[in-house]
């Protein structure tokens, strides 16, 4: 198994305790690790206790077979016992990587979707970020349980998209 160290842009929640990781290696190629089995957990996010991954962190995975699961196309199994702290990017390095691979619109993003997927085999992406044209709008659905916090945002294309969920852990937490 290849050994990669990424540097973690996206932790994501999912339901429950599940939780959704993403980033990038040295050749910008973003890869979504996910188990063989099962799901991963908030807890596969600490190592004797202490958080090594979030977004800015440099994580080393054992990385095996590349998968293609609807709606993703990023994802590559990983070990899971192989999970190493590489420490934190600096202010620079964490500016380069987003600044390398942001898109300015939806559409240049995922030109490759069908229905809220890409499709198996596509080349993608299904992850990835959007430069806005102006600060996104926040708002809260208070009444369901949990809360359901949303945005709505304008790309750089002027391409509106209206109560986008916002599944970014930290900020749910």
């Amino acid at each position: 198994m290849p050994r990669k160290t990424l540097i973690i842009t996206d932790v994501t929640a999912m339901s429950g305790d599940n939780v959704c990781i993403a980033g990038y290696d040295d050749s910008l190629t973003c890869i979504r690790p996910v188990l063989e089995r099962g799901l991963i957990t908030k807890r596969h996010l600490f190592k004797d206790g202490e958080l090594i991954i979030f977004p800015g962190a440099k994580v080393a995975f054992d990385l095996g077979a590349q998968i293609s699961q609807p709606p993703h196309v990023e994802d590559i199994i990983f070990e899971e016992a192989s999970i190493e702290a590489m420490g934190r990017v600096t202010v620079r390095e964490w500016k380069e990587v987003l600044t390398q691979t942001v898109t300015q619109n939806v559409a240049a993003l995922f030109t490759h979707i069908e229905e809220r997927c890409v499709p198996p085999g596509s080349p993608g992406p299904s992850i990835g970020t959007i430069m806005t044209a102006d600060m996104p709008t926040l708002n809260c659905d208070y009444y369901k349980d949990p809360p359901r916090p949303k945005m709505r945002f304008v790309d750089q294309g002027g391409t509106v998209k209206n109560n986008v969920p916002i599944t970014d852990l930290a900020f749910r937490n």
